[in-house]
């Protein structure tokens, strides 16, 4: 079947540009309601709502054949993964700031790109890539840099927890992958996601004491916007893009979410960046940058090729 995705426009570069900005304050806007709301608890509220009115929508879509595939086994492995990444990015935004959180966050592609590459034939790196993956695991190194002191201890913490969010990410990625879901409806998928990390998470928020909250009006305003715009309407955002637009393409725009959240940190917290932090985080941008692009360079050059071996 003939591919009728089409390459970027300006409607589709400044819709991503949206996203990317959402997605870069997701995590300045737990820092904001921490004090009233404990980031663990938000997160748990967030995915409820979401799997609640994701739930709602897929039985009415299919009613009891809803769990009548294959793809349960692996709903719940993604669902244990989204737990652990929401637990590792609660835990890290304590002892450190939202950039640190949302640059170590984003190297979940890189870890999915280093996993798939054993597990998939048709997604291994070249050797180009794999000096991108190294230039990007040095900067990651870099960050960890210049941290003497016992307050540069908590945020070290901090910022591992925000790397294993990351790694938990990438083998969310890899789960789906290389398991049913990779042929599922992504609300499906995201469903197991956020439903399966709400039953493992709400019960932990009261076991590691994270259950109290002041409710006010701010902390409302910020929740729901949390719950509809960045949990649902972001994804349906991002995959109706993907339902136009070539995904390679698009993949390598996300990149600009880690430089919103770092940009929104600094204006809207005052968040504090060192140089180390700040070199690392650039060698491990333009790393995760420069394997997107090979990507989208060799699937152009695949693309030329089988359309002059079809003209033969």
């Amino acid at each position: 079947m003939l591919d009728t995705r089409k390459s970027l426009d300006v409607f589709s570069v400044s819709t991503m540009m949206v996203l990317c900005l959402l997605w870069g304050g997701q995590q300045v806007l737990i820092k904001l309601a921490a004090p009233q709301l404990d980031p663990l608890m938000q997160l748990t509220i967030r995915y409820a709502i979401s799997a609640l009115i994701l739930g709602g929508y897929l039985w009415y879509r299919q009613g009891a054949g809803l769990f009548g595939d294959n793809t349960v086994g692996a709903g719940i492995v993604v669902g244990i993964l989204v737990a652990l990444e929401s637990i590792f990015i609660a835990e890290g935004l304590r002892y450190s700031s939202a950039s640190h959180i949302t640059v170590f966050l984003y190297t979940g592609p890189l870890f999915a790109s280093f996993g798939l590459h054993f597990l998939r034939d048709e997604e291994r790196l070249s050797g180009g890539q794999w000096c991108f993956v190294v230039l990007a695991f040095l900067g990651i190194v870099i960050t960890f840099m210049g941290r003497g002191d016992a307050a540069q201890g908590n945020t070290l913490l901090g910022d591992g927890l925000g790397l294993l969010s990351g790694a938990a990410w990438g083998a969310t990625t890899i789960a789906v992958r290389t398991s049913a879901l990779a042929s599922a409806r992504p609300e499906k998928t995201l469903f197991y996601q956020v439903g399966i990390a709400t039953l493992l998470i709400f019960p932990l928020t009261f076991f590691m004491g994270h259950s109290t909250f002041e409710i006010d009006g701010a902390v409302v305003a910020n929740l729901t916007f949390q719950t509809l715009v960045l949990v649902l309407g972001t994804f349906l955002g991002w995959y109706w893009l993907l339902t136009k637009y070539l995904a390679s393409r698009l993949s390598v725009l996300q990149l600009l979410t880690p430089v919103a959240g770092v940009a929104l940190g600094v204006v809207v917290l005052n968040d504090v960046l060192d140089l180390w932090f700040v070199c690392g985080a650039l060698l491990v941008l333009i790393g995760i940058l420069g394997v997107s692009v090979l990507e989208v360079l060799t699937l152009r050059r695949a693309g030329v090729t089988s359309h002059l071996a079809s003209e033969a």
